[in-house]
């Protein structure tokens, strides 16, 4: 079952019909250590332990995320690392491990993928002079107002289809968002006449204020019939 820019990526919000995105089995995810320090991928037990991610490049045209997949009801930890430009299209990717690998390969196999990606994380880390964005505080829904993450001297807010960015000292920044944020609807069997509807929410966040940019991470709500798709993270810029 998903819920991770981790905005695949969050460990501050939980609502009824869906678990954290990439919670419990994804950990270590805020940015930790000294402010110029690596970003680290690493196998711990059964879990994945990522430092400094997502982390955008030092002259701020791209940005790497620690992206997990849903699990539907195995709850399997898997992570994609993803490199994505400012307009929010994927530039590259290195699978480090799926949900059926953790089941299928051995501890050593397991120790081997993330050694691969662990080389491929200081390769980009190198080149781009990556640094570690700051975690958002994501606050969930009211009657009264959506939820929203705070942090860096901004406040994000999204409903379906709106984007609005708060700036201290800043015009906000409002934008549209593409349906391709939303889970499409589906039946629930061939023969059925029950529809899945998995609505999408704001379910964290990161931003770096100084190179204008955020990820931010829409997430799922399901059912046991009706299981939520994994979380989605999505580059904005102004």
């Amino acid at each position: 079952m998903a819920s991770a820019l981790g905005l695949g990526l969050c460990a501050v919000l939980a609502t009824a019909g869906c678990s954290p995105p990439g919670s419990p089995l994804l950990i270590g995810r805020a940015p930790g250590g000294p402010a110029n320090a690596a970003p680290t991928v690493r196998w711990a037990g059964r879990a994945i332990a990522t430092t400094g991610l997502p982390a955008i490049a030092r002259d701020g045209r791209s940005i790497v995320i620690a992206h997990r997949d849903g699990d539907a009801g195995r709850g399997n930890p898997n992570m994609t690392l993803v490199e994505k430009d400012r307009g929010d299209r994927e530039l590259d990717r290195r699978v480090v491990i799926t949900s059926d690998d953790v089941d299928r390969l051995d501890p050593h196999e397991l120790e081997l993928r993330f050694t691969a990606a662990a080389r491929w994380l200081d390769e980009r880390a190198a080149a781009r002079q990556l640094v570690a964005m700051a975690a958002l505080v994501t606050t969930a829904p009211t009657d009264d107002a959506p939820a929203q993450a705070t942090g860096a001297g901004l406040t994000v807010r999204w409903t379906p289809n709106q984007l609005i960015i708060e700036r201290v000292g800043g015009t906000a920044v409002v934008r549209a968002t593409p349906t391709s944020w939303l889970a499409a609807d589906y039946p629930l069997c061939q023969t059925c006449s029950e529809v899945c509807h998995n609505e999408a929410f704001l379910a964290g966040g990161y931003a770096d204020v100084e190179r204008s940019a955020a990820v931010v991470v829409v997430a799922y709500r399901g059912t046991d019939t009706c299981w939520e798709p994994g979380s989605q993270e999505h580059i904005v810029v102004w």
